[in-house]
């Protein structure tokens, strides 16, 4: 079964999938590479958190399988076009970012490593301690100390 703590490489180059792999063992991060694992077998399983992906034609077949997921994953697009500025989307149920070549091994395990340990502290928090990002706060002026005259 997968690990819900799984990060999911998927590269049409299983030698640059393999890569990233090895950058991302630096950081003790163990994924699971799309060459190697079907998605027909992970449509049972809880999806992973992290998804990094080269474009091609199994990043396109790895977005269509996470449409069908409950919990989007995070997904790390690692394009090859070095003059594009790097984007980051979200849409308050999934976060997209493109990293654009030449990308770091070293800095791409790190992220992968603290998007792992933020979405597990998340995801453990007992659920009086879980946030509320989309449930508005409302804050009473009355119980806010009075502010000293300056």
């Amino acid at each position: 079964m997968m690990d819900r703590d799984a990060v999911l490489v998927v590269d049409d180059d299983a030698l640059g999938e393999r890569q990233i792999a090895h950058w991302l063992g630096a950081q003790d991060v163990f994924p699971y590479l799309s060459s190697e694992t079907s998605l027909a077998a992970l449509s049972g399983q809880k999806a992973p958190r992290i998804v990094i992906c080269k474009p091609g034609s199994s990043g396109v077949a790895v977005f269509h399988w996470m449409q069908s997921l409950k919990d989007q994953p995070i997904v790390l697009i690692l394009s090859d076009e070095p003059a594009q500025p790097g984007k980051v989307h979200g849409d308050g149920k999934s976060l997209t970012a493109v990293m654009h070549a030449p990308v770091d091994g070293a800095g791409l395990s790190r992220l992968v490593k603290l998007l792992l340990d933020v979405s597990t502290r998340i995801t453990q928090a007992p659920a009086e301690d879980a946030p509320q990002l989309d449930r508005p706060r409302h804050i009473s002026l009355n119980d806010m100390p009075p502010a000293g005259r300056a």
